[in-house]
């Protein structure tokens, strides 16, 4: 929120946030894409379907608390 705070302050004419990323806030960075592991994507999709069974518990313990 800050980043975005002081871009629509400090921001140039006409300037877009993507501009202002790369010459204000990460000028001179460079960076790194790191893939996941397969098991490590296996793992949370069977994490998330979990996650997702369980939504139905909560939405009627929400409905119950009004």
């Amino acid at each position: 929120m800050a980043v975005l705070a002081a871009y629509m302050i400090e921001k140039k004419e006409g300037e877009a946030l993507p501009d202002y990323l790369s010459s204000r806030i990460f000028a001179g960075q460079t960076g790194t894409t790191i893939a996941p592991r397969p098991e490590d994507v296996e793992g949370f999709d069977a994490f998330i379907q979990k996650y997702k069974s369980t939504l139905p518990a909560e939405k009627a313990a929400v409905e119950g608390l009004r």
